[in-house]
């Protein structure tokens, strides 16, 4: 089973940002167990963090980061996942938790990630 074609044909961007995160969330819930075997269904969770960050609803996209952190060694081997949730905390203001998750990435793909990304990320590894 493939859902990147699902994902891709899904309307999200006629729709409000919140429908959206609300198709996706619905669409990812009714995929079988184990989800994390399922290709492309990261694109789904993915998504959905990214969305609720744009949204600023820290709580919906921490939740999504967790369960993208399931993903990690699979897709996202930079440590995307990690990065994700660096900036989620970074903009909740918890920079402890921001500094664990950007220093894990660091570890993993040096500065690779932080290109172009708000260098304000890149400074609480230094800290």
């Amino acid at each position: 089973m493939d859902v990147a074609e699902d994902f891709f044909n899904m309307k999200i961007g006629h729709c409000s940002k919140n429908e959206a995160i609300n198709m996706l969330i619905n669409y990812y819930e009714d995929l079988p167990e184990p989800r994390i075997k399922i290709k492309n269904s990261y694109l789904f969770v993915r998504k959905i963090c990214e969305l609720a960050l744009e949204e600023k609803d820290f709580d919906l996209a921490e939740k999504w980061g967790v369960i993208g952190l399931q993903y990690d060694g699979i897709h996202g081997l930079l440590g995307e996942q990690n990065f994700f949730l660096g900036k989620v905390y970074f903009a909740k203001g918890d920079f402890e938790k921001a500094k664990e998750y950007f220093t894990k990435v660091y570890k993993n793909s040096k500065l690779r990630l932080f290109k172009d990304k708000n260098p304000e990320y890149r400074k609480l590894i230094n800290k």
